[in-house]
């Protein structure tokens, strides 16, 4: 195994706000596991192995949600209503509506041993270089003096281990009641976009409370965000954040821990570093791609299965031979599926032999811009939320950081999007001037996702038009010069007092 924290410890030393003589023990780690970690592609998972595997694998901060049962115990859990079921992969039971202890430890996850918090501190009194950020999700005053007494019985009130938790509030009411009846040596704020309505007064509530840490997420946080957190003394976790070359940029920038799924502390031998992955892939595309080569990038773990599979059949139907090569973290997917470890070496060299490259949604952000004009590429966009009615004209410099580094470069070079909805479309076409196909559906449904690309494939692999979606042509970069010469209008009248 090689061990990649002195990659991310290097991260955060590029930052202006880094010191070795970190006083606030769990925030010395870069990354924390979310929810003890993701694990075989599943998250939200709050389970056994996931945490015995965060930690086998270098993690020494974690985060958990508890939850109380009906008999008053804590339990790791995000929830059990029939939302939080689907979402956690335990299947839902109206009995839930009345959970005990019991009732929640018979239950499976994903197939995974759920557990409570008193195994928890066991594992912490265990192993003593681990730190765990408690999130108890949203409360009121009397649900937060429950949970938190729960929190110290099941902790046998041990102050050695529970001086190693950072509890997470939602609400100033939170943080008040907990002052009033638990002894909180680590605290963190939600940065919620309420409070972000008045940075400077979040602030000043957070250092006369003594906060430790604001929890700001991935899609708001700026570096001037971060530059005044840290300037006031507070701790920054960026939550939750899956792709390397965001959570390095973040560290960088000044933040001070990253809340993750997937990232890894340790991977294989064989594992390439960023640094030499362009040259590894430049060697590759001098050879002549390979016209019956295809190359998925994993996303979504029932999305990926789904898709793969559904390619293989329509291609086997089709008389082509050659199944499609699935890109993804080791141990993840069936070992019937062709696949190959996303660090290995052969990563690149494939993305620049394939003649068609479909993108789920762990590609790196460049090879998109590196694209051959003989490759296809196809990628799956999830920007719906941002393309909001209102929003869907913003220049690319007002988008929030993380809408950035996603649009630009990796949708602007696809042949073919599969978006959501219509004012994801907008926003593609308008702002960022994007002019191949587009074509809308349900991505919650890998089936739909599945018969769109089977199609786009089966027509390019037979060298065909592709004939899915609706091309934007040329009016899209025109769109984008009116919207952004309206935008700067309205600022200069709103200037001069005009509007």
């Amino acid at each position: 195994m090689t061990n990649l924290s002195e990659y991310w410890f290097e991260c955060r030393r590029s930052s202006m706000y880094f010191s070795e003589d970190e006083e606030t023990a769990m925030f010395r780690h870069p990354l924390l596991a979310h929810a003890l970690g993701g694990y075989k592609g599943y998250k939200y998972t709050n389970s056994r192995e996931a945490m015995e595997y965060a930690y086998a694998c270098g993690f020494r901060y974690m985060e958990t949600d508890v939850a109380m049962t009906d008999d008053g115990r804590l339990v790791c859990s995000h929830g059990w209503n029939e939302e939080n079921c689907e979402r956690t992969g335990m299947q839902y039971d109206p009995a839930f509506a009345h959970m005990t202890q019991e009732m929640f430890l018979a239950q499976k996850v994903n197939g995974l041993t759920t557990m409570d918090v008193g195994q928890l501190y066991a594992f912490m009194k265990e192993h003593e270089d681990l730190y765990v950020e408690v999130d108890p999700r949203s409360l009121s005053p009397e649900e937060t003096r429950r949970v938190l007494g729960a929190l110290k019985e099941a902790f046998q009130n041990d102050r050695s281990v529970l001086d190693r938790c950072l509890i997470q509030f939602y609400t100033r009411q939170m943080l008040e009641t907990a002052k009033e009846c638990y002894p909180v040596k680590y605290s963190q704020m939600l940065a919620r976009r309420v409070e972000l309505e008045d940075v400077e007064d979040f602030i000043d509530f957070c250092v006369r409370q003594d906060i430790t840490a604001v929890a700001v997420k991935n899609v708001v946080v700026t570096e001037e965000l971060i530059g005044r957190f840290r300037n006031a003394g507070l701790k920054v976790l960026v939550y939750s954040v899956d792709r390397w070359r965001r959570a390095a940029a973040l560290l960088s920038m000044g933040a001070d821990t990253i809340c993750t799924n997937f990232i890894e502390m340790e991977a294989e031998e064989e594992m390439v570093m960023p640094k030499d992955r362009r040259t590894i892939y430049d060697r590759g595309a001098q050879s002549d791609i390979d016209q019956n080569k295809i190359v998925i990038f994993e996303g979504d773990r029932t999305l990926t299965e789904n898709v793969v599979r559904d390619l293989q059949n329509s291609l086997k139907a089709a008389g082509q031979k050659r199944e499609p090569l699935l890109i993804a973290r080791p141990g993840c997917y069936p070992e019937d599926i062709g696949q190959i470890n996303r660090y290995s070496p052969e990563v690149y060299r494939e993305a620049a032999l394939a003649r068609m490259v479909i993108d789920l949604g762990s590609a790196d952000q460049w090879l998109a811009g590196k694209r051959e004009e003989r490759q296809f590429w196809i990628g799956v966009s999830h920007l719906e939320d941002t393309a909001s009615p209102q929003g869907f004209d913003l220049e690319p410099k007002d988008m929030a950081a993380e809408d950035m580094l996603l649009t630009h470069p990796l949708y602007r070079y696809q042949n073919l999007l599969i978006i959501e909805g219509k004012n994801e479309g907008r926003l593609l076409r308008r702002a960022y001037g994007y002019q191949n196909l587009l074509c809308q559906t349900d991505l919650e449904n890998p089936e739909r996702v599945a018969e769109v690309l089977s199609r786009a494939v089966l027509n390019v692999m037979a060298g065909r038009k592709c004939t899915e979606g609706i091309r934007c042509g040329s009016q899209a970069a025109l769109y984008g010069k009116i919207f952004r010469y309206r935008r700067k209008l309205i600022r200069w009248l709103k200037k001069k007092k005009i509007l």
